[in-house]
C-alpha cells in the first residue's frame, strides 16, 4: 500500500501535467486594411477578407506551421501562452499579401500574453500581381509577345488612379470611374527589345495623392519560332499531301520535365506558330495521337524538338483515332445505378469511313456502321455493382482495327426511388387536394449527397409528378428553390441512409411564394422600315389573378404603335405602359423601326413588370434584350437576355438571371412528328438557379450527367411552314444564373442544336456574354433618352450562401434580416458584407435601407 504523501505527490504531478497541456489561450486574428500605414487599427480601416489563404505561422524557435487556412477576415487560433509568434498569408495564386510592420520575409510579428487576445494584421493597400505573360512560373517572355498584366488593388475607399512604367519608355494611365472594393485591371503590352524590364506601379488617389508602389522584374528573351501544320495523316507516312487539316486544334509545348511552356491554336489553314527560346521540348496536338511520335505522357502523344538558334519548322501528323470520355455534372465520379442511363461523349478524328464496337462490361455491345454520335447513350443494367471497363474499338470498313479505347465507370447500388407530386398549398394543411392545390409542371428538384455535391437534377411532368432512383448507402438532402410548407421554413428534406427501398415525398410548396419574373420574346427581326412583335410575358409559381403593369423602353430610330390584347396602353416619351391580365405569346407590343436604320445598329428592348401585391424579390421583374438590325431572318436561333446586358453582349451583374430563348420552325415540307433540342450548359453557370420558364408546346425536360439540357416535344406534329407559317413555329425560354465567383471579362458561350425527327441536326448561333465590371459609359444609351437601368444599384452575392453575404455597394446601410414566418432575426449597420453563418438552415428576407431607398431581397442560407 502506497503512503498518502506517495498518493499526493502522484495527484500533484498529474494535476501538473493537465496544466501543462492547457497552456494555450484563443488568439482572435483580425486582418484589416492599414490605409494610413500606422499599423494601428483605426474605425475607418475596414476589416479585409481573405478567401482561402494559406496561413505560414512561425513560433520563437523558427519552425513553421502551414497546416491552416483563413477564409473570413477574422479567426481564432489556439497558441501558446507568453510566446511569440509571426504570421503571413498566401492566396490561392501562391502570391503573399504584402502586410505593413513585417519584416524582410512579410511575416508579421506579435506576441502572445497569459489571456485569450485580440490581434490585429495590418494588410498593405498594395498591388497583387497575379501573372505576367499568363504565368512567370511556366510561360517564356519572347520579343513581339504581348505581356498580359493582371493586377488588383486592395483598398479602403475612395477612387484610385494608377500608372504602369513598363521599363521600356512607355506608360499606361488607368483611372477608375466608379469606387468599389476593388480595382482589378487586365492589361496587355508587347515588347520589341530583349532584356531585362523593370515594371514600376504606381497607385495615387483621387487628387493624385500618393498611395504606393509597387515593382516586378520580367525577363523577355530573344525566341525563336516553330512553326507547322496539323493535319490528319490518312496514308500513315508522316508526310502533309493535301490531307484533312485540323483547325482550332490546341498545340501544347512542354519542357523535358513535362511542364507547360507554352501553347497556341491552329489557324483556319491548320497552321501554328510557337515562340520559344532555345532548349529541349515535347510537342503535341491536345488528346489526339500522334503518327511517328516519340512517346507518350499524361495520356497524351507527343514529338521531341530541339530549339538551338534558329527557326524551325515541325508539322504533326495526326493519326486516325477517337477517344471516349465522361463529362459529370458536379461530382468528382459519375454516379451511375442499375438502370441509369450511361452517356458517352466521343471525339473522332478519321479520314474515311469506320465502324465502331463498343463493349459496355455488362455483357451488352453496341456497333455503329459508318456513323459513331457525339453522344453515346446506353441504358445500363447489371446483376453486379462495382468496377466496370467499357472498351470501344474503331475499325477500317475492311474490319482492320485502328484504335481502342477504355473507360472505367463505378456501378452503385440504387435500389432506392423516391416519387412524388409538388404542388402551391393553398389550404394550407400539407395535404393535396386536387380541387384547390395547384401542380406546378416542369418544376426543378436538386439532390445533393453529403457533401453538398450535386448528384441529381430531377424534373416535375406537366402534371407536378416526379420520380428518380438513389444509392441505398448514401445520404441526401433534396432541395427546391421555394419555402416548403410544414417544414419550418426550409427549401429541402433530409432523406438518411439505409431509409427504406422506396418512398413519396410530396412538396406543399407556401403559398406565400409569391414571385412573379417577366421574360420578352422577339418574333421577327429588325429590318429597316419594317416591324417588330415583341412578346411581354410573365411566369409565376402561384397562380392568381392580377393586372400585370409593364413598361416597356422604346429605343431611338423605333416607335411603338399598338399593343395588341391590351387592358389598356400608354405612350409617355420614350416608354410604352401597357396592362395584361393573363400571359400569353399574344400579348405583344408592335415596334416599327424608321428607314433611317442600317444594318448592324444596334436596338435594346428593356422591360420592366411592377411589383405584384406583396411580393418580396423583384429582380428578376425587369430584363433587357439587345438585337443588331439586319437583312435576313433565321427561325431557329438562340437569344440570351439580362437585366444588366450592354450592347455588345456584356453584362455587369453576376447575380442577374440569364434567361435564354431558343425558337424554332419547321421549314421542311412535311409536318414533324417528333423535335428535340440538346443545349450544354458551361460549368460557368450555376445549376442550382436553372428555371424552366415555358415552351410553345408542352414537353419533358431532363439535365443529363455531362450537364446536357435535352428538351422533347413528342408527338408535337408541326406544321411546314409553307401551308402553316404562324403555326410553324415554336420556342422554349429556360433562366439560369451565372456561378457567383464568375471572374472579370469571362466569357459566357452557349449554343442550341435542334433535331427534326430523323433530320441531321441544326446549329443555332452561338450566344456571347462577358461579365465586365460596372461603368455608367458602358451602356451607350442614346441622348434622347433617359437610362432605363440603373447600373449603380446594389444586389448580394452568393445566393444560396452558407457564410457571409457580400453586397455591391460597400457604404454603410442598415439592414434587417425576417424569417418565413415574419420573425426578425438580425438588424443592425453593414458595409461590404454580412455574416450570416449563425442562421440555421433555409429561406429568410433582408431589407436593406441606402441613400433613402429601401431594397428587398430573398436568399437561402445553405450549411
Amino acid at each position: 500500500m502506497k503512503s498518502i504523501g506517495v498518493k499526493f505527490g502522484l495527484l500533484f504531478f498529474c494535476i501538473l501535467s493537465l496544466s501543462a497541456y492547457s497552456q494555450t489561450v484563443k488568439v482572435k486574428l483580425i486582418v484589416f486594411l492599414d490605409r494610413n500605414g500606422d499599423c494601428q487599427k483605426q474605425i475607418t480601416e475596414p476589416t479585409y477578407y481573405l478567401f482561402e489563404n494559406k496561413v505560414f505561422m512561425k513560433n520563437s524557435m523558427g519552425t513553421i506551421d502551414s497546416s491552416k487556412f483563413f477564409s473570413s477576415d477574422t479567426s481564432i487560433f489556439d497558441l501558446n501562452k507568453s510566446s511569440n509568434y509571426s504570421i503571413r498569408f498566401r492566396d490561392l495564386f501562391k502570391i503573399y499579401k504584402k502586410i505593413n510592420c513585417s519584416n524582410a520575409d512579410n511575416f508579421y510579428p506579435f506576441s502572445i500574453g497569459l489571456n485569450d487576445t485580440s490581434i490585429f494584421i495590418p494588410i498593405k493597400d498594395s498591388l497583387q500581381y497575379i501573372s505576367v505573360s499568363s504565368d512567370l512560373k511556366v510561360f517564356t517572355m519572347c520579343e513581339n509577345d504581348s505581356a498580359d498584366l493582371y493586377y488588383t488593388c486592395y483598398k479602403a475607399s475612395g477612387l484610385i488612379k494608377t500608372i504602369v512604367k513598363w521599363g521600356d519608355g512607355i506608360i499606361d494611365t488607368f483611372e477608375e470611374k466608379i469606387p468599389g472594393d476593388q480595382f482589378r485591371i487586365r492589361t496587355k503590352h508587347k515588347y520589341f527589345t530583349a532584356g531585362v524590364k523593370l515594371i514600376f506601379t504606381e497607385t495615387y488617389g483621387n487628387s493624385w495623392n500618393f498611395w504606393s508602389r509597387d515593382t516586378l522584374q520580367l525577363m523577355v528573351e530573344n525566341c525563336k519560332e516553330i512553326t507547322g501544320k496539323v493535319f490528319m495523316d490518312a496514308n500513315s507516312n508522316c508526310i502533309f499531301n493535301s490531307e484533312p487539316i485540323l483547325k482550332s486544334k490546341i498545340v501544347s509545348l512542354l519542357d523535358t520535365f513535362n511542364q507547360a511552356v507554352n501553347y497556341t491554336m491552329t489557324d483556319n489553314s491548320g497552321n501554328y506558330s510557337i515562340n520559344v527560346k532555345d532548349g529541349s521540348y515535347r510537342i503535341s496536338v491536345g488528346f489526339s495521337k500522334l503518327n511517328c511520335k516519340s512517346g507518350s505522357a499524361n495520356g497524351e502523344d507527343y514529338s521531341n524538338i530541339v530549339v538551338a538558334g534558329a527557326n524551325i519548322t515541325k508539322d504533326l501528323p495526326v493519326k486516325d483515332s477517337f477517344y471516349t470520355t465522361k463529362l459529370y455534372m458536379e461530382p468528382t465520379k459519375l454516379f451511375l445505378c442499375d438502370r441509369d442511363t450511361l452517356v458517352l461523349l466521343t471525339n473522332i478524328l478519321a479520314s474515311s469511313n469506320y465502324h465502331t464496337i463498343i463493349d459496355y462490361g455488362n455483357g451488352k455491345r453496341d456497333t455503329f456502321l459508318d456513323d459513331l454520335p457525339n453522344e453515346v447513350k446506353h441504358f445500363y443494367q447489371s446483376a453486379t455493382t462495382g468496377s466496370k471497363k467499357i472498351v470501344a474499338k474503331i475499325y477500317t470498313t475492311g474490319w482492320i482495327l485502328k484504335d481502342s479505347v477504355v473507360n472505367t465507370i463505378v456501378l452503385n447500388q440504387c435500389n432506392k426511388k423516391l416519387s412524388g407530386k409538388v404542388y402551391v398549398d393553398y389550404n394550407p394543411n400539407c395535404l393535396y387536394n386536387g380541387s384547390i392545390d395547384p401542380t406546378v409542371p416542369y418544376y426543378t428538384i436538386v439532390v445533393k449527397d453529403s457533401t453538398n455535391l450535386i448528384r441529381k437534377i430531377a424534373f416535375t411532368d406537366i402534371n407536378g409528378n416526379y420520380s428518380f432512383d438513389y444509392d441505398t448507402n448514401q445520404s441526401i438532402k433534396v432541395y427546391v428553390k421555394d419555402i416548403i410548407g410544414c417544414n419550418g421554413g426550409k427549401n429541402f428534406y433530409s432523406i438518411a441512409a439505409n431509409s427504406p427501398a422506396s418512398g413519396v415525398r410530396d412538396f406543399p410548396l407556401s403559398r406565400d411564394s409569391l414571385d412573379v419574373s417577366m421574360y420578352l420574346i422577339p418574333r421577327g427581326i429588325v429590318f429597316p422600315g419594317d416591324s417588330l412583335k415583341l412578346s411581354l410575358m410573365h411566369n409565376s409559381l402561384v397562380p392568381f389573378s392580377f393586372f400585370a403593369n409593364y413598361r416597356s423602353f422604346i429605343p431611338n430610330k423605333s416607335s411603338v404603335t399598338r399593343a395588341n390584347n391590351a387592358n389598356s396602353f400608354s405612350l409617355t416619351g420614350s416608354n410604352a405602359y401597357v396592362q395584361y391580365t393573363t400571359s400569353n405569346i399574344n400579348n405583344y407590343l408592335v415596334y416599327n423601326f424608321s428607314t433611317a436604320t442600317q444594318s448592324g445598329d444596334t436596338f435594346c428592348f428593356n422591360a420592366r413588370l411592377a411589383r405584384v401585391n406583396n411580393e418580396l424579390d423583384t429582380s428578376n421583374n425587369e430584363t433587357t434584350w439587345c438585337i443588331q438590325a439586319r437583312n435576313s431572318y433565321d427561325p431557329n436561333d438562340k437569344q440570351v437576355a439580362i437585366r444588366s446586358i450592354q450592347k455588345n453582349g456584356d453584362f455587369t451583374d453576376r447575380n442577374d438571371a440569364m434567361v435564354y430563348t431558343v425558337r424554332f420552325q419547321n421549314t421542311g415540307t412535311a409536318p414533324a412528328r417528333n423535335i428535340y433540342i440538346l443545349d450544354s450548359l458551361t460549368h460557368k453557370l450555376d445549376l442550382n438557379t436553372f428555371q424552366f420558364l415555358t415552351s410553345s408546346h408542352p414537353a419533358s425536360i431532363s439535365i443529363s450527367e455531362n450537364r446536357m439540357f435535352r428538351i422533347d416535344f413528342k408527338n408535337i406534329n408541326l406544321p411546314d411552314s409553307a401551308s402553316n407559317p404562324e403555326g410553324s413555329q415554336g420556342y422554349l425560354i429556360y433562366s439560369i444564373k451565372p456561378k457567383s465567383n464568375l471572374d472579370t471579362g469571362e466569357l459566357i458561350e452557349n449554343v442550341a442544336n435542334i433535331f427534326f425527327d430523323f433530320n441531321p441536326p441544326i446549329t443555332t448561333n452561338t450566344t456571347k456574354n462577358r461579365f465586365v465590371r460596372k461603368s455608367k459609359t458602358d451602356f451607350n444609351w442614346t441622348s434622347q433618352v433617359e437610362r432605363p437601368i440603373d447600373l449603380d444599384r446594389l444586389f448580394i452575392y452568393p445566393n444560396p450562401v452558407s457564410k457571409t453575404i457580400n453586397f455591391s455597394i460597400i457604404n454603410p446601410k442598415q439592414y434587417k434580416v425576417f424569417s418565413t414566418t415574419g420573425h426578425e432575426v438580425m438588424h443592425g449597420t453593414c458595409g461590404e458584407r454580412l455574416d450570416v453563418s449563425q442562421l440555421e438552415q433555409g429561406f429568410y428576407f433582408i431589407f436593406i435601407s441606402l441613400n433613402n431607398t429601401e431594397y428587398h431581397f430573398k436568399f437561402i442560407k445553405e450549411q
